[in-house]
């Protein structure tokens, strides 16, 4: 027996679609799928339908020389390590309606993403040497 608080209501058409599709999956993939039905609220799977493009790096840190000679001398700095398996990734997003972000994020995945990146301001230092820093307190000092 329901206790007195509970209302029950009747299940509608989407409720019904709810729990026929989706109830079986795990909590945490419940949406993460969409469907050809309309949500009744905003998901992060919905919003990647329409959802713009990421903005590629401009044009100019295609020529920073500074940055360049540095991934150049240290490639080791910026390895690109990706737990997610990309050509799995792309397989599960064929039926994707959003082409176009599902290549961009791969695209990301693989190659790794500067997304706004700007060092375009005159302002900001070539190299920024930050080893220099004292201890303040004789503890931290005698610890180390």
């Amino acid at each position: 027996m329901l206790p007195v608080n509970v209302i029950v209501k009747p299940l509608n058409d989407w409720d019904e679609h709810f729990l026929s599709c989706w109830a079986t999956h795990p909590h945490y993939a419940r949406d993460l799928i969409w469907a050809p039905k309309k949500y009744p609220c905003t998901t992060l799977a919905l919003a990647t339908e329409s959802m713009p493009l990421l903005p590629s790096l401009p044009d100019y840190e295609f020529v920073n020389s500074a940055a360049l000679k540095t991934i150049e001398k240290y490639p080791h700095l910026f390895k690109i390590v990706m737990p997610i398996k990309v050509s799995h990734f792309e397989q599960l997003l064929t039926s994707h309606p959003n082409k176009p972000l599902v290549e961009l994020v791969s695209c990301s995945l693989q190659e790794g993403c500067w997304p706004w990146a700007d060092t375009s301001d005159p302002s900001y230092p070539v190299t920024w040497d930050n080893s220099n820093r004292p201890l303040k307190s004789k503890a931290h000092a005698a610890f180390v």
